[in-house]
């Protein structure tokens, strides 16, 4: 419970900063120690985003997929990262396109951060730490080359 508060406050900090009128909410299941979530837990967390009545929408974030976002949406309809129902439509993770940083830190950003903080630029690796889903994706491709 003190991740999601510490992440909620960061977010709300992240839409302040971009000049969002929304705070930064963070909705948790509370799962055992396997991270299982049953169709009894994800009914419950449906109903209790429906009955905010739209003031929160919920998404995929870690720990939370597609399957489960469809789980959900049979209690409310705020719910995004369903798949996608045709080519032209969004859908799935909305992970990569909501990150903070929306493209792949590469080695000319961490030389550039090493040469300003005085140390050796051949020293200097991309480093992102206390990711979420679309900071994670974020990270990956920047490990992978932009990939």
């Amino acid at each position: 419970m003190r991740d999601a508060l510490r992440l909620s406050r960061g977010m709300s900090y992240k839409n302040a900063m971009a000049g969002l009128p929304m705070g930064g909410g963070k909705a948790v299941i509370l799962a055992g120690p396997d991270r299982h979530k049953t169709p009894e837990m994800l009914s419950a967390f449906g109903d209790a985003i429906d009955a905010l009545g739209g003031r929160y929408i919920t998404a995929e974030d870690v720990g939370m997929g597609e399957a489960d976002m469809v789980a959900i949406a049979q209690r409310t309809p705020y719910v995004t990262g369903l798949p996608a129902t045709d080519s032209s439509a969004a859908g799935g993770d909305p992970g990569p396109f909501t990150g903070a940083t929306p493209m792949p830190l590469d080695g000319g950003t961490a030389g550039g951060v090493a040469k300003c903080a005085g140390a050796p630029v051949g020293l200097a690796a991309p480093y992102a730490g206390g990711c979420g889903s679309g900071d994670g994706w974020c990270a990956r491709s920047s490990c992978n080359g932009g990939n």
